[in-house]
């Protein structure tokens, strides 16, 4: 009934999909692999022999790494090219990613919408911009900073250690003939008070002797 119903329409029927069964997997591409191997059996194998002088097959010679001597060099022209054509094909699916987010744009047009339309349109450039701005710079800013940044890292000798370095800060030296001595070295905040004679004497005679203290001493109690 559905074959008819398929001639009918003027469609083709469906293939007859082979049961999926143990012994159908096994024996299907069998043929084929069977063919290749025996097309790989026959083959002569081009092998160098052991310890022989000659030159290797050109099969050999393709899958090498060393560069043959009848290659010309690369130009730096070249090299910059190869570097630069993985940021340009990047550069064109941005641009075409672009495009298909503004043909949006021209959907949101669409007169069903209604007051919608101006809404959904603000909205759908903001994203298109805030996602172009995050983005779309990136290639342009590495290719500046190639541009302009060095290949290795400088720093001054003199300059303050940077947080993290294990580079150790250099003293200042002072100068032997302009070093003061040891004892002539004052420390801020450890200077020693200097008074004069007369408070020295006067306060020798406010400080009373044992003698004429008016309190007994210990001794002199136990000997009344």
């Amino acid at each position: 009934m559905e074959e008819k119903v398929l001639q009918a329409q003027g469609l083709k029927p469906e293939p007859v999909v082979r049961p999926m069964t143990e012994q159908t997997l096994r024996t299907d591409g069998c043929e084929e692999v069977n063919r290749m191997l025996h097309s790989i059996a026959t083959e002569v194998a081009d092998v160098p022999a052991v310890g022989s002088d000659k030159k290797l097959p050109p099969s050999y010679q393709s899958d090498s790494g060393e560069a043959s001597p009848s290659k010309s060099p690369v130009s730096p022209g070249l090299a910059v090219r190869s570097q630069t054509e993985t940021r340009l094909q990047w550069r064109n699916k941005m641009d075409n990613s672009l495009r298909r987010l503004m043909l949006n744009m021209e959907l949101d047009g669409d007169e069903r919408l209604r007051d919608f339309a101006h809404q959904a349109r603000c909205n759908h450039l903001d994203k298109i911009f805030d996602w172009y701005t995050t983005h779309g710079g990136k290639e342009v800013r590495k290719e500046a900073q190639r541009a302009t940044a060095p290949a290795f890292v400088r720093y001054n000798q003199d300059g303050p250690v940077m947080p993290g370095s294990l580079r150790v800060p250099k003293t200042p030296k002072l100068d032997k003939q302009k070093a003061p001595a040891k004892k002539d070295v004052a420390l801020p905040g450890l200077s020693r008070g200097v008074s004069s004679p007369a408070l020295v004497a006067a306060g020798t005679l406010n400080v009373e002797s044992p003698a004429n203290s008016p309190c007994p001493s210990p001794k002199a109690k136990a000997a009344r």
